[in-house]
């Protein structure tokens, strides 16, 4: 398959599926396989083997334990003469290796990365080449030779970040093994960067999207005690604009809602500076998590598919994360009060469908027999005093 990310059309309601996955340090290498339907035929998303969608799963991968393995592995590595082993880093991400096997790349940065043509860049660097060799007596003609195929690529700042697109130079080897173009962490082979426990796109999507999760289920609660202390941490600035515009849009997000005191005179709404009862904490919660979504949801697009004869729109999917948040948005326009509990085998986070939903279909099984098992104890426990 080309590895030319941009030309890689997925249809609506798809995303890539993965045929082999290789780590190196902090990079995980896929060999992308061909798209496949996010949905099965009667709209369920993907579930894995325990029954979780792709953001319960997500939220349950053994954060802390995948980067415990991996610093156990480098440290072993000091003072010794060896090369990295890549099995040894599949091993302490093996998690995470069997959650994209599932679902698929997460794809972090493939949306903002994009091949882009620098026919300057290219004249000047030719020519610099050649008067070089000229003014050592040599005459050259054509470019500087090169090890590999050098490519532009434009990199957009995350969201959120106040920077500008980046230009920068890489090396490609398109004429060799996909297995040697890993080795050498060649940029045109479908990778993501996971970076390290503190930071990285793994780490911040973590974060995010675990707090933005968080704020959902204590909407869902209208539970204004732990709202005020959710939002309270949530990574956003906590300031919000409360002019009074002329109306935008009809889904516009109208954060005056939140605000049950005086107008601020500056038109900042800031409810950590105001009495807690002049803040409606659900309002303004149910807020933030819709603008969360929607930054998510920002470089999605729209495609149009057909659902038998008759035309339809769909989402074009970015990335996995896109997905992710998705799920959520469904979640909580199809269960609003429903909430997001947590799995009592596994720990991950349960989509709820019914209030007292407490295993995923796939963990129930063993859930209940490790319940079973319990309960047996606390009777036998209890027989002899009887």
């Amino acid at each position: 398959m080309d590895d030319y990310r941009e030309d890689r059309i997925a249809l609506p309601e798809s995303w890539h599926s993965v045929t082999e996955v290789v780590v190196r340090r902090t990079s995980v290498y896929y060999h992308l396989g061909f798209p496949r339907p996010l949905r099965d035929l009667d709209g369920r998303y993907h579930r894995d083997e325990r029954g979780r969608v792709a953001l319960e799963a997500f939220l349950g991968l053994p954060f802390e334990a995948m980067f415990d393995r991996l610093e156990t592995y480098r440290r072993s590595l000091i003072g010794g003469n060896v090369e990295d082993d890549p099995a040894r880093y599949r091993d302490a991400f093996r998690e995470l290796v069997s959650f994209v096997e599932t679902f698929g790349p997460f794809g972090f940065d493939w949306g903002r990365t994009h091949q882009v043509l620098n026919l300057e860049a290219d004249r000047l660097a030719k020519e610099n080449w050649q008067l070089s060799l000229a003014a050592a007596g040599i005459d050259a003609t054509g470019a500087p030779p090169s090890v590999g195929t050098p490519i532009w690529r434009l990199v957009f700042p995350e969201l959120g970040q106040p920077f500008l697109g980046q230009v920068d130079q890489v090396m490609t080897y398109p004429e060799l093994a996909w297995d040697e173009r890993v080795r050498l962490g060649d940029p045109r082979i479908p990778h993501d960067d996971v970076g390290m426990r503190e930071a990285g796109p793994l780490a911040f999507v973590r974060r995010d999207l675990l707090a933005t999760v968080r704020i959902a289920d204590a909407v869902a609660r209208r539970d204004r005690f732990d709202l005020r202390d959710l939002i309270r941490t949530f990574p956003r600035a906590r300031v919000f604009d409360v002019r009074d515009y002329p109306t935008r849009s009809a889904l516009a997000l109208d954060w005056r809602t939140a605000n049950l005191g005086m107008s601020p005179v500056d038109g900042m709404f800031r409810p950590f500076e105001v009495h807690e009862a002049q803040v409606d904490w659900v309002a303004l919660g149910r807020g933030i998590v819709v603008e969360q979504i929607s930054l998510q949801l920002l470089r999605t697009s729209i495609g149009v598919g057909l659902a038998g004869v008759v035309p339809a729109l769909a989402w074009r999917i970015g990335s996995l994360v896109e997905v992710i948040y998705l799920q959520l948005y469904e979640h909580i326009r199809q269960h609003p009060d429903f909430g997001i509990g947590a799995c009592d085998f596994c720990g991950a986070p349960i989509l709820r469908v019914r209030r007292q939903q407490r295993w995923h279909s796939g963990c129930a099984p063993a859930g209940r027999q490790r319940e079973s098992r319990a309960a047996r104890k606390a009777r036998s426990a209890v027989e002899p005093d009887a």
